[in-house]
């Protein structure tokens, strides 16, 4: 697989909810949900994929991220990641390349949502340690 790099992000809603009344076990699972890929403008190397990430507290709350990547590569790889985008199947390589990405430009929004509102960290973080 091709190098798949990061042209530019934009958010383009951020939402968070803490429910006040939460007793109970916690319970956070992570979504990332591709809603749109298409070519960026005239560029055959160059891609717009629309997203959505979601983490469920459950009873606790919820974060909610939707945005837009630019992304490019070569004209090889494009076309098979549109080409797995029209036939729905998301087991790619380069679907795999782009869901991390978004996770990656994601998470450190979602993190600073979960400090405002007080809930816990959807990922965690490594923790240092002396050695004995």
């Amino acid at each position: 697989m091709a190098e798949i790099k990061l042209l530019g992000a934009r958010f383009s809603k951020l939402s968070g909810e803490r429910k006040p009344e939460f007793s109970g076990q916690l319970e956070i699972s992570t979504n990332v949900k591709l809603v749109n890929i298409d070519k960026f403008k005239d560029s055959k190397d160059s891609l717009k994929i629309d997203y959505e990430l979601v983490v469920d507290y459950k009873e606790l709350g919820n974060i909610s991220i939707e945005g837009t990547l630019f992304v490019s590569a070569d004209s090889k790889t494009i076309k098979e990641i549109q080409k797995s985008w029209k036939d729905k199947k998301f087991d790619t390589e380069e679907q795999v390349a782009i869901t991390n990405l978004i996770i990656r430009k994601s998470s450190i929004k979602a993190f600073a949502l979960e400090d405002e509102l007080g809930l816990p960290l959807h990922i965690q973080l490594p923790l240092l340690s002396l050695k004995k």
